[in-house]
């Protein structure tokens, strides 16, 4: 995964991020970027571009499968599923 600086210089970014009660959308009020999702975990929120819409709803419904299933079945919530607009 590539990150972008300030200079918007791209580097290699590598982090370990736990999922556990994380929470992962679309971020359709960033306007800077199309197809970018949000995810809100480990007091961070990291943004992911991705390169068209369907690719970016494979990688949120992937990403919200694995939160779902990394917290403990006592803490787990019913899963949400998050589907457009027409």
């Amino acid at each position: 995964m590539y990150a972008v600086d300030e200079q918007d210089v791209p580097r290699l970014h590598v982090r370990n991020i736990s999922l556990q009660l994380a929470r992962c959308e679309l971020a359709n009020d960033y306007k800077q970027r199309p197809n970018v999702i949000r995810i809100h975990a480990c007091d961070r929120t990291i943004l992911i571009e991705c390169k068209d819409r369907i690719d970016a709803l494979t990688w949120l419904e992937h990403l919200q499968a694995a939160a779902n299933i990394a917290s403990s079945l006592e803490d787990r919530s019913m899963p949400k599923f998050h589907t457009l607009p027409r």
